[in-house]
């Protein structure tokens, strides 16, 4: 089944409920689905313009019809997962790091050129990046769990670049 960006929330939820069920005979363990508080990473009703979209909702478009907009990594400095999407929200590629989201996506990126382009782009037919920290709400102490929901993803979803290492 392919990724599209608009399965990240049910995706982290159902992530959420089966990392539960995997401690519910722990003496003292008590949880309720509804007892995670899940972030909205993508709320577009507060955006007036997708290229100013503030660096809280964790999407940033670095090429749009054609034009590329120079580079910007939200979250840079966490721990986290990041996608790579087309233009229809087609998830291109899932990746994860229990450090810097920042430096992960830059490797797939590569250096931008004097002219604005990234001509070592990993994956061209990608047009923007969603990066989800761990570090905050619902997760603030278990950055850890990014490998975790990566492999989640890469277990339930078919991406265009699926991981090799």
């Amino acid at each position: 089944m392919r990724f599209f960006e608009r399965d990240i929330p049910t995706s982290l939820t159902s992530f959420t409920d089966e990392v539960a069920l995997c401690f519910r005979g722990f003496r003292g363990a008590a949880y309720v689905s509804g007892d995670i508080q899940l972030p909205d990473p993508i709320d577009d009703l507060r955006v007036a313009q997708l290229d100013t979209l503030p660096s809280e909702y964790g999407r940033y478009y670095f090429k749009r019809d054609g034009v590329w907009k120079g580079f910007y990594v939200p979250y840079a400095k966490s721990p986290g997962v990041y996608f790579f999407f087309d233009d229809d929200g087609v998830g291109i590629y899932v990746g994860a790091t229990v450090r810097s989201i920042g430096g992960r996506v830059k490797d797939h990126v590569g250096a931008m050129t004097g002219c604005g382009e990234f001509p070592h782009l990993e994956f061209p037919e990608a047009t923007y990046v969603l990066c989800l920290p761990f570090d905050r709400a619902p997760f603030p102490k278990a950055p850890f769990l990014a490998k975790a929901f990566e492999s989640y993803l890469l277990s339930k979803y078919d991406f265009q670049n699926p991981r090799t290492t």
